[in-house]
């Protein structure tokens, strides 16, 4: 079976790349950071015994890969644009290692906590990472706005 996080990836990315310029990059990241956050907001329905359903998991995965999909291309054009040229190749290694040890600590913490026993714990924290990822996102789309000339 395929998986549906991928699929909503890769939709998100195409979308991404044809309408970014239109909205910019910055309100891009934001947009696909509040469809992430609401995606984590609608996982808490699938502990809903009524509304429990493989669908229901389902769905909202395939839309935080979306918004997932939305984000990362963006946030990878914006961090590298600050960079000089002849140090974008490295930047872009730096860029990539640091998600992979970020991904690695956060998700140690969850499971430090216990959230691979309880699927709320899990979700709680992922949410308000999402919430963090949202106001980090903002105060950079209003900084890189401040420092332009």
């Amino acid at each position: 079976m395929v998986s549906l996080t991928s699929i909503g990836y890769i939709i998100g990315n195409v979308v991404s790349n044809r309408y970014s310029n239109w909205l910019g990059l910055e309100r891009f990241s934001l947009l696909g950071c509040f469809w992430c956050l609401l995606s984590i907001v609608l996982m808490f329905l699938s502990g809903i015994p009524f509304i429990s359903t493989p669908l229901t998991l389902a769905s909202t995965c395939f839309m935080f890969g979306l918004g997932n999909g939305l984000i990362l291309a963006n946030v990878l054009v914006l961090a590298l644009s600050s960079v000089e040229q002849k140090r974008v190749a490295s930047a872009s290694g730096i860029l990539g290692a640091m998600q992979m040890f970020c991904g690695a600590i956060l998700g140690s913490l969850i499971v430090l906590l216990g959230g691979d026993k309880q699927f709320w714990l899990a979700l709680t924290i992922v949410l308000i990472l999402s919430i963090v990822s949202i106001l980090c996102c903002y105060r950079g789309g209003l900084w890189s706005k401040t420092m332009k000339p």
